[in-house]
């Protein structure tokens, strides 16, 4: 019936912008995978363009950094033949504005993930 029909979309992580509830981007997750742990956090990451605008504004450090937003997902396999997940994994994305686009568009990118002995709850 029509639970089946949705139920086959299988696990996903849908971006959607704020204000419209459009989507951003959707980002399918491998078969038997399931969603276990989200969270948005904050990480101090290095300036790219350290030595190129901030050289340019008085300012050379090649260690600068700034906060950037950053959505971690932790996640499991759930294998018929297992009792508990014994693998799963930790994805890093970010969601910053499009530098190339006029109007208010964002990309959303993969930054890492990290592969794991069990599910990744928290």
């Amino acid at each position: 019936g029509a639970y089946e029909a949705n139920n086959s979309m299988g696990n996903c992580i849908r971006f959607m912008d704020d204000t419209t509830f459009d989507d951003i981007k959707r980002v399918d997750l491998d078969p038997y995978e399931t969603i276990l742990a989200m969270g948005y956090v904050s990480l101090r990451v290095p300036d790219r363009e350290a030595g190129t605008d901030r050289a340019a504004a008085g300012g050379n450090d090649p260690d600068a950094s700034s906060e950037k937003p950053f959505l971690v997902v932790g996640t499991g396999y759930s294998m018929a033949d297992e009792a508990e997940m014994t693998r799963g994994r930790v994805l890093l994305y970010s969601c910053e504005a499009d530098e190339n686009a006029v109007s208010n568009n964002r990309t959303v990118r993969q930054v890492t993930e990290l592969s794991t002995n069990g599910g990744v709850l928290s």
